[in-house]
């Protein structure tokens, strides 16, 4: 047990690390003075000569005080240190130091290190009271010091050197003293060292500094002394550390090696990651078990699953629809072989989906897996559905065609009739035909006007003839709407087209829902001046035909109170394009709905009822054919605006 008048200076800048220390060195009997730093330290020692041994923090600021502190008195000092730092306890060789103590509490081994420090002292304190002087000490001291110690006056000439300077310089000791660096080292050198010296002495602060000579590193500390008389001297050493820097470069020179390879193996493992990533498919790794240990960006947006939450999981879990195809996974690890599913389909947010899936097995580092490949072919299967259809289309088309030139020659015979039985019977009753067979027959033909007026005949012959001229009219709009030949650009006017398309549109009439397209209110707001432009007549008739029907289904549908179609056409001269503007009162359209609503196959409408594809064609049609703009404006309860902008010159 140590005895209570020891005393101990305990320097060390973690407060909580001093006061636990603190504590457990008093409880081992030892009296402690604290300090944060070695500049407290110093000012402690001024005000307390009782100190027996100093425990100092290990650091640079340290370095520097330490002998400070042993010049003060001279004591045993030991540093704490936990010794990651090789370079300072390297320069604490020539230090007064009695060792080096942990700096992680006060254990057994530290309290018998500092009572091995305090035995040391005493010794070398007892072997300096029997020198005869401190310049023999000094002697010793510089003779047999592996650090290359130096004294300097305050000109920077040489006073004392340690004896290894003979070695390092090539020349005795005795030649080496009183000279300035210039005579003793390279122009260079002895430049940036004269100059480092003088402002350690102006400034009076220590310093520390690499230095090169010989092929030769060297670390030197250099630090003012101040003697008796004032004058200021210059002292330090110097530590070879070139077999520190040699290490450090091949270490350095490894790391560069090393970071070079992985950099390599970085960027091919990104390469790789960006090429799978970058595939449409959705790309899934799993191991003979069913675990995911790959899951491309694909997979994530797809199925809503992120890499970091797929990884590890089992697929049958994480994609339930997945089930039955592990057995499939199964058999390819088994045999080796790829297997193939086409064309499967599965239900998401009330769609039908369709995909193809391929399994290939996997053997990666002689472990066995597989990769799965989905690809999604929901538009595909669709368009394939949609060529039957326009195939049937096509032959219902032909049909159409033919019917309609069927009932031209009928509803011309009805025509005439009824123009005819007008002209005989109440036009031109009084024609001397028309007597002439009246009383043949004894027919009063004065009666005979009475009643027909009294029965309202003229009227009906009237509304039969126009309603012929109206059906012949509507049969020759799907004529021409209907006939198929190529993209013909001729000049046509907007204006005109819309009210064409009005009339194909007044024929648009579904039994089952009781919707006809006459009872809604059209208001024309149409720019009379708007100049012909080029257009394919047939393709826009198709694009506006789908938008009045469109939108008067809306209406119907949502049960609008008045539903009106407002159609407007308008210049947009800074644009140098022609405006048609479609808009109604109906139900509008949700921002989600209006997002999405040019996309193929999208539809609102219910199954059966909708193909999607009628704002998508539109759109192509108005945008690659005529190299115009379609764009749409809705909000829910506030109706629905189509703008279509066509160019105002030749494409």
């Amino acid at each position: 047990m140590a005895k209570i008048q020891i005393s101990i200076l305990l320097v060390e800048s973690e407060s909580k690390t001093a006061e636990d220390d603190s504590a457990e060195l008093i409880a081992q009997g030892y009296n402690v003075l604290s300090a944060q730093s070695g500049e407290h330290a110093l000012q402690a020692m001024e005000k307390n000569h009782d100190i027996d041994l100093i425990l100092m923090e290990l650091n640079g600021e340290s370095i520097m005080t330490a002998p400070l502190l042993i010049q003060k008195k001279e004591l045993p000092l030991l540093f704490r240190t936990d010794g990651t730092d090789r370079d300072l306890l390297e320069k604490t060789v020539s230090l007064l130091s009695f060792g080096y103590i942990a700096r992680s509490g006060i254990t057994p081994l530290v309290i018998s290190t500092i009572e091995s420090a305090l035995r040391n002292f005493r010794i070398t304190s007892e072997k300096i009271e029997n020198l005869e002087s401190d310049a023999e000490l000094l002697k010793l001291f510089l003779e047999f010091n592996p650090s290359y110690v130096f004294f300097k006056d305050h000109e920077i000439k040489t006073l004392k050197l340690s004896h290894n300077y003979e070695k390092m310089l090539g020349m005795p000791i005795d030649h080496l003293l009183g000279k300035t660096m210039f005579e003793l080292f390279p122009s260079d050198l002895a430049k940036s060292m004269d100059a480092d010296d003088k402002g350690i002495l102006e400034r009076g602060i220590p310093f520390e500094k690499e230095e090169e000579l010989n092929d030769h590193f060297y670390s030197t500390i250099k630090f003012p002394l101040k003697r008796r008389n004032g004058q200021s001297l210059l002292a330090g050493f110097s530590i070879d550390i070139t077999r520190r820097v040699q290490a450090e470069k091949k270490l350095l020179q490894e790391i560069e090696e090393h970071k070079s390879v992985k950099e390599q193996l970085i960027s091919l493992r990104q390469h790789l990651a960006d090429i799978i990533n970058s595939m449409p498919s959705m790309l899934i790794a799993v191991d003979m078990e069913g675990f995911v240990t790959d899951w491309n960006i694909q997979a994530a947006e797809n199925t809503g699953i992120s890499l970091e939450s797929a990884m590890g999981q089992s697929l049958e879990t994480l994609l339930p629809r997945f089930s039955r195809e592990m057995k499939l996974v199964d058999r390819a690890i088994a045999i080796n072989q790829e297997q193939a599913i086409h064309k499967k389909s599965y239900q998401k947010d009330s769609q039908v989906y369709f995909e193809d899936i391929t399994i290939y097995p996997l053997l990666n580092g002689g472990r066995k897996g597989a990769v799965i490949r989905v690809d999604n072919v929901t538009e595909k299967v669709q368009m394939e559905e949609m060529m039957v259809q326009s195939e049937k289309m096509l032959s219902l088309g032909g049909l159409a065609a033919g019917m309609a030139h069927e009932i031209n020659n009928p509803l011309a015979g009805m025509i005439q009739t009824a123009d005819v039985l007008s002209g005989r019977l109440w036009e031109k009753i009084n024609l001397p035909a028309n007597r002439k067979a009246a009383e043949e027959v004894g027919l009063d033909l004065t009666i005979l006007k009475t009643y027909m007026e009294h029965r309202k005949i003229p009227e009906m012959l009237e509304t039969l003839t126009i309603s012929g001229i109206r059906i012949a009219e509507i049969v020759n709009n799907m004529l021409s709407f209907a006939k198929k030949s190529k993209r013909e650009v001729r000049p046509g006017n907007l204006n005109t087209l819309l009210d064409a398309t009005l009339k194909l549109a007044e024929s648009d009439y579904n039994l089952k829902k009781q919707y006809d397209f006459k009872q809604i209110a059209i208001v024309k707001e149409y720019d009379e001046s708007l100049p012909k432009i080029m257009l394919d007549s047939p393709k826009i008739q198709q694009v506006l035909l789908n938008l009045f029907r469109n939108g008067s289904q809306a209406m119907i549908d949502g049960n609008t109170e008045s539903p009106t179609l407002i159609i407007r056409t308008k210049l947009d001269n800074k644009r140098h394009m022609a405006v048609v503007e479609i808009e109604d009162n109906g139900p509008g359209m949700t921002e989600d709905v209006k997002a999405r609503i040019f996309e193929p196959f999208f539809t609102t409408k219910p199954v059966g009822e909708g193909t999607g594809l009628g704002l998508s064609v539109s759109y192509f049609i108005i945008t690659e054919s005529h190299h115009g703009e379609m764009t749409v404006e809705s909000r829910p309860d506030h109706g629905t605006k189509f703008i279509i902008s066509l160019p105002m010159e030749s494409d």
